[in-house]
């Protein structure tokens, strides 16, 4: 595990022009369809589950999320996000964005399923053990949290590139990956990846670490965001 990160800072990032993370609205679409067609497997039979999405960024993937479960629940630690994501889906039915005195207030055992993507390795030792409890907290005895796009040790911005890339020329937005690369070159993000770093466990760490916060977990067949040398956990209350 590397250290040294902090999440304000971290969080001032994300409250900024986030849509740099993403080349072009194709490659903003193409991930969150990748996200949804990896989760369908993981996901209850059942169309009866609440699923909260933490940390759910954009939350593209809503709108199919939404077809399979009853109550969607939506959660970013970014007011900026939020507004967005409120203005996007806020009031239709089934729906819920949530700010921060609402995700606080969620009953115990109330949410079936957690998804965790992409968020981890932005947050410090003590905020992921309270993380963790607070989804142990809430998840219903037979519930179940998605840890995704977890970094392994070693992760190195060469294969998040690489990964990129193929992505892109899979999906049709190569040249705008290229000149995205070379807008992103030109923000903060790649000062505050060499200075603050980014959080990353290898298997045993984060099977221990889930394990200590009332889990029993595994490590799923593949990750479920297009970048294949990350991670993806599957836990489920002890």
């Amino acid at each position: 595990m590397n250290g040294g990160v902090s999440e304000a800072t971290w969080a001032r990032y994300f409250d900024g022009d986030v849509v740099s993370l993403y080349v072009s609205p194709r490659h903003l679409r193409a991930h969150y369809t990748y996200i949804v067609d990896a989760l369908q497997p993981l996901l209850p039979s059942n169309r009866s589950f609440t699923l909260l999405d933490f940390g759910c960024g954009e939350a593209l993937a809503t709108p199919r999320l939404a077809e399979t479960a009853a109550r969607l629940l939506l959660y970013d630690g970014s007011p900026v996000i939020r507004d967005r994501v409120h203005s996007r889906f806020g009031g239709l039915a089934g729906i819920s964005v949530l700010d921060d005195d609402d995700y606080a207030a969620l009953p115990d055992g109330s949410v079936d399923l957690v998804l965790v993507i992409s968020v981890i390795q932005y947050v410090n030792d003590h905020d992921l053990k309270r993380m963790l409890a607070d989804w142990r907290r809430l998840l219903a005895p037979d519930g179940a949290l998605i840890l995704g796009d977890v970094l392994p040790p070693g992760n190195t911005t060469f294969a998040d590139i690489s990964s990129l890339l193929r992505f892109a020329l899979k999906n049709g937005f190569l040249w705008a990956a290229l000149r995205g690369l070379a807008t992103t070159a030109a923000t903060d993000y790649p000062k505050l990846r060499r200075t603050l770093g980014l959080r990353s466990y290898d298997e045993a760490e984060m099977l221990a670490r889930l394990r200590d916060a009332g889990f029993t977990a595994s490590v799923a067949p593949r990750n479920v965001s297009p970048s294949p040398h990350r991670r993806t956990f599957i836990a489920t209350p002890r």
